[in-house]
């Protein structure tokens, strides 16, 4: 049981930390890229790259 609230508890952690990061990595990448559009796919593929 413990084993499992375990798995349970860190594939919640993989889940979230995306979301809180996702802001912050839009802004860098608007900065770089200057196009909404290019920074949101930029952020999106690093995050499915991690």
């Amino acid at each position: 049981m413990l084993l499992k609230a375990g798995a349970e508890a860190a594939s919640q952690l993989i889940e979230t930390l995306p979301a809180e990061h996702r802001p912050v990595l839009f802004r860098y990448a608007l900065l770089q890229l200057c196009d909404d559009a290019l920074a949101d796919d930029a952020v999106q593929e690093t995050l499915l790259a991690a």
